[in-house]
């Protein structure tokens, strides 16, 4: 017996079984024109490009614009609020798919070559259901039509051809607006972590200008880098050698310094023959990545090795607290102390020595910190809430849908 095309996860009051359809059942897609730069201008109506394709949203970083009257010349190309949108040349970066859905704070815009609007038959078919829908079944359409790494362009007269489940309307409608609540949770949540984020950096940028002082009053005492450190770096041993590697000590590259603050953890380890008898970098210090990638920043938790593209701080003296200095060199503007080499801007110990530092008291220091730090753990809580509720939706998209 055939098995049932019924959901593991459903609304009370729904039995019915799921029905298989094509995309061209109910739903269209067309593609956009490739309007000439010379019919841009500097203002008037935004082209919706394929960068502007995001992930469940628009992103309108970049803009380009034609002009008024073409709303009128290309009525078929205009989009509007609750419009769906797909990139069709690579729709798949970052193991997401490119697809859209405009929102009332989006505005008007024209659509472009290479981005597709999908058409929708609301009649019998609920918009906020079916997109939800085709991220998860033209995710595997992709996949499945990609050759090796290379995804395809996508062939919209094959996309009509795609096959997938739907249940009677009444409960597309019960699972659309389901989902629609924990998508604008989801989009307040980040709408909070940006604001957060914009807010530190505006407070990083009045704190060392010294435009906001906490009624602190002496004057910051001017440095240069060299003057209040001892500047290590790290080694790599000898990858040829496997009796270096796989072993038990903690070894810090650059591809491991995106763990925010705090670094605990580290892709490779090390044996102690490959340690080469030399100390570890002790927990507490401050690294920052001077080679290729410059100006990562963090504080380790416990003691580890890192590589020669790492470098590390250890003070001079009590007056230097390693957090303010995390915050104070993640204000500044690292690569312009830097010069050019074969393989970018790199810095070596002389260069980083030269980098002026403003010092306050070690009172302002820690009030400095303290402001700091409660603005990184609102942002921290909001980052996890954001990654839990995303979570939270996946797992019912697997349960929710046939």
């Amino acid at each position: 017996m055939a098995e049932k095309l019924v959901p593991n996860l459903r609304f009370a009051g729904f039995n019915d079984e799921w029905v298989s359809q094509k995309f061209k059942d109910n739903l269209d897609i067309k593609s956009g024109k490739g309007f000439k730069a010379s019919e841009y201008s500097k203002i008037g109506i935004p082209l919706l490009k394929i960068d502007n394709v995001s992930y469940g949203k628009v992103s309108w970083e970049t803009k380009d614009y034609l002009p008024q009257d073409y709303l009128d010349k290309y009525p078929g190309l205009v989009l509007k609020a609750n419009d769906i949108v797909l990139a069709l040349n690579r729709p798949i970066t970052n193991n997401k798919l490119k697809i859209a859905k405009l929102t009332k704070e989006d505005e008007i815009s024209i659509l472009y070559q290479r981005v597709g609007k999908i058409f929708v038959n609301e009649d019998l078919i609920n918009k906020e259901f079916i997109f939800q829908l085709l991220n998860k079944e033209i995710f595997r359409f992709v996949l499945k039509n990609s050759v090796g790494s290379d995804q395809p362009f996508i062939s919209t007269n094959q996309l009509k051809e795609l096959e997938f489940n739907v249940p009677q309307f009444e409960e597309q409608e019960k699972i659309g607006k389901f989902l629609f609540f924990i998508n604008a949770k989801i989009e307040l949540l980040e709408k909070q972590y940006h604001a957060y984020k914009n807010f530190k950096k505006y407070l990083m940028q009045q704190i060392f200008t010294q435009k906001l002082r906490f009624n602190f009053t002496d004057e910051w005492e001017k440095y240069l880098l060299g003057d209040i450190s001892l500047i290590g770096k790290g080694f790599t041993p000898s990858t040829s050698n496997p009796s270096f590697w796989d072993g038990d000590l903690k070894w810090l590259s650059i591809a491991d310094m995106n763990q925010g603050k705090y670094i605990n953890q580290t892709t490779k380890k090390i044996t102690s023959d490959g340690s080469k008898n030399k100390e570890p970098v002790k927990k507490g210090t401050l690294l920052m990545s001077f080679k290729l990638s410059i100006g990562k920043l963090g504080i380790l938790t416990e003691d580890m090795y890192t590589n020669e593209a790492i470098c590390n701080f250890k003070w001079k003296n009590k007056d230097v607290l390693t957090e303010y200095m995390y915050y104070y060199l993640s204000s500044i503007n690292i690569l312009k102390y830097g010069s050019q080499a074969a393989k970018g801007i790199t810095l070596n110990n002389e260069t980083l020595s030269t980098i002026p530092v403003l010092l306050p008291s070690l009172e302002e220091q820690k009030k400095i910190i303290n402001i700091l730090s409660d603005v990184d753990l609102k942002i921290s809580m909001l980052e996890n809430s954001i990654n839990d509720t995303s979570k939270f939706k996946k797992g019912l998209l697997q349960q929710m849908f046939v």
